[in-house]
């Protein structure tokens, strides 16, 4: 249902192996905010919400609750926000290609 509503695109999972992975899974949860909450006002997805167990459909509920709180997106946005220019400098630290300190400095400076 949430594929047909993002024109095929998946939520990125933070994964195990990846500093950043909780940042990315953030960023593309927010990227998507509009489209989730169309899922959960859709027939469809409250159909579905009605088959399931009790406890299931509680856990739905919590989420629908989350999804439509404009509260939890600020919050998201500004953690994006202040988090993005550190990632950035982790990025430049762990990528393949070396960059001159001269670069990293100006890019913490930058983060702070």
């Amino acid at each position: 249902m949430m594929r047909e509503c993002t024109d095929g695109h998946d939520i990125i999972r933070p994964g195990p192996t990846r500093f950043a992975s909780q940042f990315i899974a953030l960023e593309s949860l927010h990227q998507f905010r509009h489209e989730l909450g169309t899922l959960i006002h859709s027939s469809e997805y409250l159909a579905h919400v009605a088959t399931l167990r009790e406890e299931s459909r509680d856990v739905a509920h919590e989420i629908s609750c989350l999804v439509s709180d404009h509260r939890f997106w600020e919050k998201i946005h500004y953690y994006l926000k202040l988090i993005e220019p550190l990632v950035q400098v982790l990025r430049m630290v762990d990528g393949e290609d070396k960059n001159d300190m001269g670069y990293l400095y100006e890019a913490m400076d930058k983060a702070k």
